[in-house]
């Protein structure tokens, strides 16, 4: 699949594993894309200090969704639970990444998760997250922690919902990627490019119209990706058009450049919530070549 002269476009892949729902999906394709990246999977459990310091104040009690007095938390309780579940994650890591033959690592870090995340993003290409599935609305939403991480986090980010987002089969996948002409988009379409013949589907180029900048060329895009042997769909679009002109396409994985994105922090949230599909946002800047 490689050759000696392809330098790895994504050399470690950092997901937060906590045990939950959200974090075992946003695992199962961060797998997939180490997998056709040819890249390492690192597993991260942090053992919430803030959650332990709670536990410790004498006021402190869990109530469950039944309701009534709730009995008190036991800072050793808590502790035991906490190693249960960073154990959990770590079988679930090993399963996952030994399915694939990937390689992979998992450790254990104390203290507040978005910083110890944070921290561990720099030494990483890419971070994957899961976002919050909300049953009542149907939809996934960012959490505290995802939000923090894709609005700050120096690496890519790879945002994943629960559910059948991206097929296991390939040939049934759509890849799209925004590109405006910057390098940040120029990172972009080569990661999409390189997804999209490993899924042996649909590929669709955004040539997003960035105001200020010159409009991006169709040819340059295609010069880009000509070595990568995939054939292209592309569609010129405005900016505040992009989040409609994504939802047409169904597509099943999403590389979009940050500069593509809407200056607005809150209208990227809401793009990336609005799209069924994983999101990898590629950084100006970021640590993926």
């Amino acid at each position: 699949m490689t050759t000696g002269a392809r330098q790895p476009l994504v050399r470690r892949i950092l997901i937060g594993l906590d045990a939950t729902g959200e974090s075992l999906a946003a695992l199962e394709v961060a797998a997939q894309v180490a997998a056709r990246l040819e890249a390492e999977l690192a597993g991260l459990f942090v053992e919430d200090v803030d959650l332990l310091r709670l536990a410790a104040l004498p006021y402190a009690r869990e109530v469950g969704f039944g309701g009534g007095q709730g009995r008190r938390l036991d800072p050793a309780t808590v502790e035991r639970q906490m190693r249960g579940q960073a154990a959990a994650a770590r079988r679930a890591l090993a399963e996952t990444a030994e399915r694939r033959h990937l390689r992979w690592s998992f450790r254990v870090a104390r203290g507040r998760v978005e910083a110890e995340l944070m921290a561990a993003a720099a030494e990483s290409d890419l971070v994957a997250l899961g976002k919050a599935f909300r049953p009542l609305t149907r939809r996934a939403r960012l959490g505290r922690t995802a939000r923090a991480v894709a609005a700050g986090a120096p690496a890519a980010v790879l945002l994943a919902a629960r559910g059948p987002s991206v097929p296991a089969r390939p040939g049934r996948e759509t890849i799209l990627v925004t590109y405006d002409g910057s390098p940040c988009a120029e990172r972009a379409l080569m990661i999409a490019a390189r997804l999209a013949r490993a899924a042996r589907g649909g590929f669709v180029v955004f040539l997003v119209d960035v105001p200020g900048a010159p409009a991006p060329r169709r040819e340059a895009a295609e010069a880009r990706i000509a070595r990568s042997g995939v054939v292209a769909r592309y569609r010129h679009v405005e900016p505040a058009l992009l989040p409609a002109a994504l939802q047409e396409e169904h597509g099943t994985f999403l590389v979009v450049a940050e500069g593509c994105l809407p200056a607005d922090e809150a209208r990227v949230q809401r793009m990336i919530e609005a799209v069924a599909c994983p999101v990898l946002l590629i950084r100006e800047g970021g640590n993926a070549e």
